[in-house]
Formats: C-alpha cells, structure tokens, sequence
C-alpha cells in the first residue's frame, strides 16, 4: 500500500477479455523515500516485488525480476483471492505422482531438497497447489511438464521434521487432525508452521478450516509421516 501513490495510472481494464487482469509495474531502482516507507529494517539485495491484491498488481522494484523466488511469492500471494473466488483452494504443498495416483504432500522445503526420491515423482518442483471439487493443479508447471489438470488428491501426506520422539513415525490422521497439523506444524518440540513461510492474504486458521472440510467431504486418507523419528531418514521413511 506504501507504492500505491506513486504508481501511474493504466489503460482502461476493459481492453483485457480476462476477468481478472494482472498489471505489473517494474522500476529500475529503489528511492530513499520508497526505502523508508517500507520499513528500514529490510534488507534489499535482489529488490523488492510487492503483490497489491486490492488492485491485481504486482510492483517490481530493483533487479526482483531476477528472483524467481521472490517472483513466485508475490505471484502466489496475488493469485490466491481470484483462485479461492472460483472455488479452488490454493495450499502451499506439492502433488506427487505415483502409482497412477495423485498425492497432495505437506513438507518443509528442506525435506523436499533432502529426499531425491520425491524428487523424481513431483509433479512440480516449486510449492503451489490448487484443489477444486474434482481436480488438482500446481501454481508453476516445470519445463519437463507441460500446465495440466490432475485428479483430486486421492491420499495426503503430512511430513513432519521432529527429532524428540513426540511423534509416532507414521500416523493416520481425521481431517481435523490434518487441519491441525497443517496449522500449527511441529519440529524439534516447537510449534513451527513449516509450510506456509511465505506472504499470504489468507487468514491461516481459515485456510486450515477450508482444508479440514475438503477433507471431510471427500473422506481423503491423511497420514503423518515424521522424517527425524528415531534417526530415520527421509528416504527409509517414505519407503516405509
């Protein structure tokens, strides 16, 4: 909101056929003035992007047109509305293909890098998924796969990064359970929300209850699978 000021105005919207239009500004540099405004104590290495969802804008500052995660962040943040507005459900997870089945994965990044195995059957390689009443998609296809439709996840999967025991190695979770988890997270005896780091519009305990009753109504199979139990690996335990 802090950009919007100084943002110069645009052509007519009506000129777009698309119902929902994405202006983007892009500026060179970054003033004092811009700096301040947004708070002193950011860093700016790689720039700035800012998703203005009131307005279906995205505000490139500086060289943020080179960071592609600083990119799919704003992007995920400003597409969020019009995909939860059409009945879709955007949650920062992956799809996996396996088997001929489709599986929505809930895991923290670095369990994603650590495992080469899930690797090799992710649909796609950044988080970003869209669940509608009968299908699934990612936000960002890869090269290797062409943007398509799956089915609805059949199973989900919740993986957890604790090492105290706290947790069973693998669960089966209720879809209030799931919510839960999915909420609150849990890593080393903390209470972590480890997959939504990013900007988001979404109030979390909303999203969490828009999952709880996808869940519910499709009476989706959950399971919690925790990566550090007893010393076992990622790799031994997505086997099991």
């Amino acid at each position: 909101m802090s950009l919007s000021n100084i943002l110069q105005k645009i052509p007519d919207r009506a000129i777009s056929h698309d119902t929902c239009p994405l202006t983007i500004y892009v500026a060179s540099s970054i003033s004092t003035n811009v700096r301040n405004a947004l708070g002193s104590g950011t860093q700016y290495a790689n720039g700035v992007a800012v998703a203005d969802i009131e307005r279906s804008s995205l505000i490139l500052c500086g060289k943020a047109f080179a960071d592609s995660a600083m990119l799919k962040d704003a992007l995920t943040a400003l597409a969020a509305p019009i995909l939860s507005a059409r009945g879709g459900l955007p949650v920062p997870g992956w799809l996996l293909s396996s088997g001929g089945s489709i599986v929505l994965l809930f895991a923290p990044v670095e369990v994603i890098k650590s495992c080469s195995e899930i690797q090799d059957v992710l649909v796609s390689t950044d988080s970003g998924v869209v669940i509608c009443s009968k299908q699934s998609s990612v936000l960002f296809p890869t090269k290797s796969r062409p943007p398509q439709l799956f089915t609805k996840p059949a199973t989900v999967v919740v993986v957890s990064s604790d090492s105290t025991d706290a947790l069973p190695l693998v669960s089966k979770l209720s879809p209030g359970q799931a919510a839960y988890h999915f909420l609150a997270g849990y890593e080393d005896g903390k209470f972590i929300p480890a997959y939504n780091r990013a900007p988001s519009p979404f109030d979390q305990l909303a999203l969490a209850n828009s999952l709880f009753l996808h869940l519910k109504k499709d009476k989706t199979p959950t399971y919690l699978i925790n990566a550090k139990s007893s010393g076992k690996q990622i790799d031994d335990t997505m086997n099991y």
